[in-house]
């Protein structure tokens, strides 16, 4: 191995080249072919085997191989490989005796950044071939470490990033964009694209990529994907456009929640216009009627006989009584939009039926109702008072609109996680057109003269819904059927 030779001028860069052959003839030529004229300093190093060669790599730092073809133990063109993998990016020169095509290419295939000859070489022609690869190596360096840092930066993004050239060709993606679709960028580069993002419609991706390619202006594009939301920002580039996902399915949800909660406000401020309406309008009638019994009684009051006396009053606490209904199924119903959270517990339904039928047992009694109760009434989940409240409205319902005289059968079965409670009435059924609008807020059953104001049954359905139950009627020439479901006592839905 022979080393430290140089061949210098006065200069500012140094360069340092390291000849791998063991021809002396080619060091003598290398030697006598650098210039010493040149504003570079050339140190010239030699080692006459591949492996000294690799070596003295690995232990100092070179700006250039020169490689000669025959060595002591192999190198050949396989040599290419073997410097290129100790010493990656270190650009490395081929030294042949004489000039060969192919063998010039294939070395330039292996890895080699020129193939030099040994009797063309020449003080310009070697200072040109040494800058232009050394000049060369530095670039590929200097863009790799470019290119790695802004890699680094896009993969640091949480957020999907896609880059497409005119053609909607991949050119980049981060691995957040490459975790999102499924796909490594190995996998997408050079894949046309139909969409951006898996969330969009093609129609919708590719208008966004031309107005930002052919305008030069950011364009946004969204939708939904899976359980997500995205939305996209599409920015022109040199090279196409690039396309950047941010994840806004917390604002849409918000926006749901509040869209949904205006339109339940709407639906509840409808409610209370309409029901201050018919409060109004029913509560008129009762105090209308009190008011002229108080106002004969205050005028012949003296002259009344004792019987019409009697009379009159019964009429006033019957008016103030119905005017005491309405106020407590307002007051029950704002309960019913007030409460945040339900106390539920596990209900007693055959107690709460008979509490409910000892409140209307002045008009059973009056009307002759009948009223059969299954042996069994399988427990459930619930706000007892409110169910209470249920009974009283579908008996009071069937004791006005069923036969005469009422004949009223309450059942309960358990029906997977839920219990359904059925009312079964022998009145005169109710009209097809009328079961759409049945717990409907005012809608009325039947003759519109009955008694009562409408409101009973949208309680009903508010309070079921509220319990995490449902409501329903069905209807046939003999009767109606009225029932609700609530959660199974001890089953998924028992949160007592």
């Amino acid at each position: 191995m022979e080393m430290g030779w140089s061949v210098s001028s006065r200069g500012s860069e140094t360069l340092r080249i390291l000849l791998i052959d063991d021809s002396p003839s080619h060091a003598a030529l290398m030697a006598g072919a650098l210039p010493s004229h040149d504003e570079t300093l050339f140190t010239l190093e030699r080692c006459t085997r591949l492996t000294d060669g690799l070596r003295h790599l690995q232990r100092s730092v070179f700006d250039l191989v020169v490689l000669g073809l025959t060595l002591p133990d192999g190198g050949g063109l396989e040599g290419i490989g073997s410097v290129r993998q100790g010493t990656p990016g270190l650009p490395v020169l081929i030294l042949a005796e004489r000039a060969d095509r192919e063998l010039a290419i294939d070395a330039v295939r292996r890895g080699a950044d020129d193939f030099l000859v040994a009797k063309t070489i020449n003080p310009a022609m070697l200072t040109r071939v040494i800058r232009h690869a050394v000049e060369r190596a530095r670039y590929e360096a200097a863009l790799a470490a470019s290119v790695a840092k802004h890699q680094s930066l896009l993969a640091s993004i949480q957020s999907p990033v896609l880059a497409l050239d005119e053609s909607m060709r991949v050119i980049y993606c981060n691995e957040a964009y490459g975790r999102f679709v499924g796909l490594s960028l190995s996998e997408l580069e050079g894949q046309v694209l139909t969409t951006l993002f898996p969330a969009f419609t093609r129609t919708a991706s590719c208008a966004a990529y031309r107005a930002a390619f052919d305008t030069g202006q950011n364009q946004e594009v969204e939708g939904p994907c899976k359980d997500r939301y995205l939305r996209a920002r599409v920015f022109r580039a040199p090279f196409g456009i690039v396309a950047i996902a941010e994840d806004i399915t917390a604002h849409k949800r918000a926006e749901e929640t509040l869209r949904l909660r205006t339109l339940e406000l709407e639906a509840r401020n409808e409610e209370l216009d309409a029901f201050n309406h018919t409060v109004a309008h029913d509560l008129r009638n009762p105090l209308g009627a009190i008011r002229g019994f108080v106002e004969q009684l205050a005028d012949h009051v003296d002259s009344m006989p004792v019987d019409e006396i009697r009379t009159y009053l019964e009429s006033i606490l019957h008016a103030g009584s119905k005017m005491n209904s309405i106020i407590e199924e307002l007051l029950l119903l704002a309960g019913i939009r007030r409460a945040a959270e339900i106390p539920m517990a596990h209900l007693d339904m055959p107690k709460i039926v008979r509490e409910a039928l000892l409140r209307l047992s002045h008009v059973t009694a009056q009307c002759g109702a009948e009223v059969t109760i299954a042996e069994t009434l399988p427990p459930s989940l619930g706000h007892g008072p409110w169910i209470e409240e249920v009974w009283v409205n579908y008996l009071s319902n069937a004791l006005i609109h069923g036969g005469r005289p009422p004949r009223i059968t309450i059942e309960g079965v358990e029906n997977g996680d839920h219990v359904r409670y059925s009312l079964r009435d022998n009145g005169k059924g109710i009209r097809p057109e009328e079961h759409q609008a049945l717990f409907s807020p005012f809608t009325r059953l039947g003759d519109a003269k009955a008694p009562g104001h409408g409101l009973g049954l949208s309680i009903v359905r508010r309070i079921v819904e509220r319990l995490n139950g449902s409501v329903g009627a069905t209807s046939t020439p003999d009767g109606c059927t009225f029932w609700f479901t609530l959660p199974r006592s001890g089953g998924p839905g028992d949160g007592a």
